[in-house]
């Protein structure tokens, strides 16, 4: 689940991308995409992300961490790209670099710690009244008619 979340953060900051370099083609006249490939690459593209997230929501029934994961990647991938195709200039310095450095190691420990927890409610909230599961891996078993667990009852069990 959290690859699929990863290509659906690549497709949308490559579309980001490039439909910045349509804005400004846009500015030499309406019809002057039609002419380079970039409108049609972001045709694919943009799609493609979409799908690519649609079936990163299917996948689970948690959807916290592949969605931290989009929307971590996404943005990163656009700053990448603006540095390195279109020349813009990062402002730097050893305190900035270092605050930067620190906060992606924060938001990466915020991705694992969403997937861990989120993973612990969903077990337990998937386990029946009354049986314990024999280990921490163990998948929940998913019981149909049995009601739905209020918060309270979701973090009693933690």
């Amino acid at each position: 689940m959290l690859s699929l979340a990863l290509a659906t953060g690549v497709c949308y900051g490559v579309t980001a991308a490039l439909l910045k370099i349509i804005s400004g083609q846009l500015r030499t006249g309406v019809t002057e995409p039609l002419h380079h490939w970039v409108l049609y690459v972001t045709c694919l593209i943009g799609p493609t992300g979409f799908l690519l997230s649609q079936n990163t929501f299917q996948q689970g029934r948690l959807v916290s961490p592949a969605l931290a994961v989009i929307t971590t990647v996404d943005p990163l991938i656009g700053v990448a790209i603006g540095v390195s195709w279109f020349g813009e200039e990062m402002v730097g310095g050893p305190l900035v670099t270092a605050g930067e450095l620190l906060s992606g190691l924060l938001i990466v420990a915020g991705i694992g710690v969403l997937a861990r927890h989120g993973a612990r409610l969903l077990h337990h909230a998937g386990t029946p009244a009354g049986r314990v599961p024999s280990s921490p891996t163990e998948p929940a078993p998913i019981v149909l008619g049995e009601p739905a667990l209020s918060e309270g009852q979701l973090r009693s069990r933690l």
